[in-house]
């Protein structure tokens, strides 16, 4: 599932404060966390030319990465603020 599902998921768990409910929905974050930086860094390291034509990509993941660091950055906050 994407970013916004987790982040909506989570908010209601931290409202439940139950920390058990919340390790699934941790441990998908790390994984999809993995597999965006996988493509990323398999992206970097390819030919230009294949660059070129998958820019698309490579920007989409990007985003993705960053949309998931912010996700593990922020869960932990809220954890510890509510």
């Amino acid at each position: 599932t994407g970013f916004l599902p987790k982040f909506m998921i989570t908010m209601e768990l931290v409202s439940l404060e139950n920390i058990l409910l919340m390790l699934p929905l941790l441990t998908g974050t790390f994984f999809s966390l993995f597999f965006y930086m996988r493509v990323s860094l398999n992206n970097m390291f390819t030919k230009s030319s294949y660059l070129l034509m998958n820019n698309e990509m490579l920007k989409k993941s990007n985003l993705l990465i960053t949309m998931n660091v912010v996700g593990l950055l922020i869960i932990p906050l809220m954890i510890m603020f509510v």
